[in-house]
C-alpha cells in the first residue's frame, strides 16, 4: 500500500519551513492543495491554497501568485463558494 501523496508534500513543506524557504513553502502548499483536492479533501485543499497565496503575495512572487490562486479557485469551487472577487 502506498502512502497518500500528501505525505510527500508534508515533508517538502516541513523542509521548507526548516530552511526558511518561503518559495518552497508556497510551492509545496500549492501542490499539497491539489493532492487534497483530488482526494476529495476540500477543506485542507482550501487551507493550503490560501497559505500559498498569502506567502506568494507577501514575498512578491509575481509568477507564483496566479498559480497559487488557480489552486485556490479549484478548492473554492469544490466547497461551492463560487469564484473569489478577483475573478468575478
Amino acid at each position: 500500500m502506498h502512502a497518500p501523496p500528501t505525505v510527500a508534500f508534508d515533508e517538502v513543506i516541513a523542509e521548507a519551513r526548516h530552511r526558511g524557504s518561503a518559495l518552497g513553502f508556497a510551492i509545496g502548499s500549492c501542490f499539497r492543495s491539489q493532492a487534497h483536492y483530488r482526494r476529495g479533501d476540500i477543506r485542507p485543499a482550501e487551507a493550503d491554497a490560501r497559505a500559498a497565496v498569502e506567502v506568494a503575495a507577501e514575498e512578491g512572487w509575481g509568477l507564483g501568485i496566479p498559480a497559487a490562486r488557480a489552486f485556490l479557485v479549484y478548492a473554492l469551487l469544490g466547497v461551492g463558494r463560487g469564484l473569489p472577487f478577483w475573478l468575478s
